[in-house]
């Protein structure tokens, strides 16, 4: 598993064109985030987890690191944490703690706990980053791995084994349970495509983001206004199969949608056959019946039957 970050250190010449990525990222690396770049912001909390072919890749972005950047540590603001891992499917379960803190410590509206800061406050010392800049690679990649070690050994809670996706919703409580689940089913290689959690993506952004998301479909997305934490979740249907028990893939979505009509013009015939059945019954009467009724309109209207028709013509013919 491959793991980076990158932060700033006190001082006006350490910020993040100083200090960068350490290690540095591999080649193409960074458009995991950069495709979403309109909707994104460094200083703010945002995340994205792709899995594609066994293999997934996590950006993680705004997570404090208990320090400022202040000499004096009185004040300043808060220094922030990127951090980048990627590896295999059979790796994914590792990072699951990490995840879950970073979705209820730094996503959440509501933070009641800060494990992820009193981590990086322990590991990351003012000075440090600079000292490590400075060290070069094979430093780099030492400090990292202790890092990842750090946070790799996070308990992850209790997850059901389902997930839906298909949704973007608002911040709150139960969609970050539901948002966790479909990040376990990428990490497990149980789905494929992507979820982002973006500070200026909304919910009526989605179909925005499906675009963007390209050949890595959207399975679920957060909203980053704090006005949309409870809103109505929106619902989408996900353009590729995302894996066992996952949902209907879209186009056998729509095969359900396409039959209706078939449905529809079934029923049509069917009252129409019936009500044409009950006409041709009414206008194909027994010649009985039909005697019978002819007999009965006569008698109503006062005229003869035919019986005293013909005993009339007979008497005038003698």
């Amino acid at each position: 598993m491959e793991f980076h970050f990158r932060t700033r250190d006190i001082g006006a010449d350490c910020d993040y064109p100083a200090i960068g990525w350490m290690p540095p990222l591999p080649a193409g690396a960074d458009r995991l985030w950069r495709k979403f770049g309109n909707y994104g912001c460094a200083e703010l909390p945002q995340m994205a987890l792709s899995q594609k072919d066994g293999h997934w890749k996590l950006y993680l972005e705004g997570i404090s690191s208990g320090r400022t950047d202040s000499a004096s540590g009185q004040g300043g603001r808060v220094i922030r944490m990127s951090l980048y891992l990627s590896g295999p499917v059979a790796e994914g379960g590792s990072v699951l703690g990490l995840l879950s803190a970073f979705l209820f410590e730094t996503l959440s509206f509501s933070q009641s706990s800060h494990v992820l800061e009193k981590c990086f406050a322990e590991l990351i010392k003012p000075g440090d980053p600079r000292k490590w800049k400075e060290g070069g690679e094979t430093l780099q990649k030492e400090i990292a791995q202790s890092i990842c070690r750090r946070l790799s050994g996070l308990s992850a809670p209790f997850l059901s084994e389902s997930f839906d996706s298909g949704w973007a919703a608002g911040r709150n409580e139960v969609n970050l349970q539901r948002f966790l689940c479909c990040c376990r089913a990428l990490l497990d290689g149980k789905a494929s495509g992507c979820v982002v959690s973006l500070p200026y993506g909304r919910i009526s952004d989605v179909d925005e983001l499906r675009k963007i998301s390209g050949d890595e479909p959207l399975i679920a997305a957060l909203s980053g206004d704090e006005h949309e934490k409870d809103a109505p979740t929106r619902k989408f249907a996900v353009s590729e199969n995302v894996g066992n028990g996952g949902p209907v893939p879209a186009k056998e979505k729509q095969s359900d949608s396409n039959l209706k009509p078939f449905f529809i013009i079934a029923i049509a015939l069917i009252l129409a056959s019936t009500v044409l059945f009950f006409k041709s019954c009414s206008s194909t009467k027994p010649d009985s019946a039909r005697k019978d009724n002819s007999v009965r309109n006569t008698k109503s209207s006062g005229l003869p039957s035919n019986s005293m028709t013909n005993a009339v013509g007979s008497q005038n013919v003698k």
